[in-house]
């Protein structure tokens, strides 16, 4: 579920130059968060409050 949402994120179509760079800063941003959590092994359902706060509080 977690790598879906990643893949959406990634392929969200937008029409400014400056909405892609944002958008691209996001997905880095949790995939970051999503390395960082399997790294340490937290849950996937971690990851996915993470990065809904990302994408909610952009």
């Amino acid at each position: 579920m977690v790598n879906s949402m990643l893949q959406t994120m990634r392929t969200v179509p937008v029409e400014r130059e400056s909405d892609r760079l944002r958008a691209r800063e996001i997905a880095e941003r949790a995939e970051k968060v999503v390395r960082d959590n399997r790294a340490r092994g937290a849950s996937e359902c971690d990851s996915w409050g993470q990065i809904t706060n990302i994408v909610t509080r952009q």
